[in-house]
């Protein structure tokens, strides 16, 4: 698999995030809308993909945490205990 074509919302981005979504994801495939199918045919060759790949909304991330830092009175006890 190269490519998954999917449905794009009017932001473009992917309207659902399946297996088959994610798999190409890991695999690296290209993943696009079908106005690159369209846009193809009417071309009559393979069109660059990257106007038409999905975009991702920075809702679809996973969370992260911050970084922190121990409490000084907590590093401190735990230097008195060694």
């Amino acid at each position: 698999m190269s490519h998954l074509v999917v449905k794009l919302g009017p932001d473009g981005v992917a309207a659902a995030r399946t297996v088959k979504y994610l798999r190409a994801v890991v695999l690296g495939c290209w993943v696009v809308g079908m106005e690159w199918v369209e846009a193809c045919l009417a071309a009559g060759r393979l069109v660059p993909e990257g106007p038409y790949e999905a975009k991702v909304s920075h809702f679809q991330l996973l969370p992260v945490e911050p970084y922190t830092v121990p409490l000084e009175s907590w590093q401190g006890t735990a230097d008195a205990s060694a």
